[in-house]
C-alpha cells in the first residue's frame, strides 16, 4: 500500500480524485503532505499528527503539549547520542589491548553503576549455559 493511500485511510489526507486512472491531489493536499512530512521529521507519530491536524480549535494548545514532550524526548536522545559519540571517540584513541584492562571503560562502567544501575541493559546467557 502506498503512503498516500494509507494517509487517506487513516484520515490524514482527503481522498484524491482520479483523472485517467491516476490520482490527482489539490494544492491543499500537497501542502498537507508537506506538513505531515515536517511533523514526521520532528518525531511525531502518525496518530499524533492526525490529532494535531484533525483536532479543531484546541489544536494549538495540544501542539504545545505534544511539542514540549517531544523536546524532552529529543533532548534525552541527543544526550545519549553525544555520550555515545564521546565514548566511541575515546575508545578509538585508547591504547589498551582489552576492554577489561581499560581505565576509560572501567571508569564509565563505575559511573553508570553509580548513576542508574536500573538503566543497564539486561544480559542473556547463551542457551545451554
Amino acid at each position: 500500500m502506498s503512503a498516500l493511500r494509507f494517509y487517506e485511510e487513516v484520515g490524514l489526507l482527503q481522498p484524491s480524485h482520479r483523472v485517467g486512472g491516476r490520482r490527482r491531489y489539490e494544492n491543499g493536499s500537497l501542502r498537507r503532505l508537506a506538513i505531515i512530512g515536517l511533523f514526521q521529521d520532528a518525531g511525531f507519530t502518525l496518530s499524533e499528527i492526525a490529532r494535531l491536524l484533525n483536532g479543531g480549535a484546541p489544536q494549538r494548545r495540544h501542539f504545545r503539549e505534544l511539542a514540549e514532550h517531544k523536546l524532552t524526548e529529543l533532548d534525552a536522545r541527543i544526550h545519549r547520542a553525544q555520550a555515545a559519540a564521546e565514548l566511541l571517540g575515546d575508545a578509538m584513541r585508547c591504547p589498551c589491548r582489552s576492554f577489561e584492562e581499560c581505565d576509560l571503560v572501567n571508569d564509565r562502567m563505575d559511573r553508570q553503576l553509580e548513576e542508574s544501575p536500573a538503566s543497564l541493559p539486561a544480559t542473556r546467557l547463551p542457551r545451554g549455559e
